[in-house]
């Protein structure tokens, strides 16, 4: 039995289904030429950018993680050390923002589901 007999026998899956397929995609990159180009007005127009986009729906994005980043609890905003950022190899992490706000330092920070599961950071909702 393949997977889709499997699903449709248990009620999740319908053959007649129609599938979702995006017209119009959207690739914004924050860094072109491997980080060279890289300026703080550069980052304020992509971020403005960015908050536009979320105040009509979520938006899927890659970010940047270092190992700190598995130590996030709760509703704590994930800030790699200087030291990761200078010195170890980044990991990506595709994510989808949901929200975005200012932590208590006035800094613009983004919440996404976790793909790790509701068990992670807020109930599945972390915070970059």
């Amino acid at each position: 039995m393949n997977v889709n007999t499997s699903l449709e026998l248990a009620g999740y899956f319908c053959k007649d289904l129609e599938r979702f397929i995006p017209t119009d995609v959207k690739v914004h990159r924050m860094y072109a030429n491997q980080y060279s180009d890289f300026d703080q007005d550069r980052s304020d127009v992509f971020n403005v950018d960015l908050c536009k986009h979320l105040k009509s729906g979520c938006v899927a994005a890659r970010i940047t993680v270092y190992p700190s980043y598995n130590l996030l609890k709760r509703k704590e905003i994930y800030y790699p050390t200087n030291e990761e950022v200078h010195g170890l190899v980044p990991n990506g992490h595709i994510v989808l923002l949901t929200h975005y706000g200012f932590d208590a330092e006035d800094r613009l920070f983004y919440q996404f589901q976790e793909s790790y599961g509701v068990e992670t950071c807020d109930k599945g909702y972390a915070y970059v």
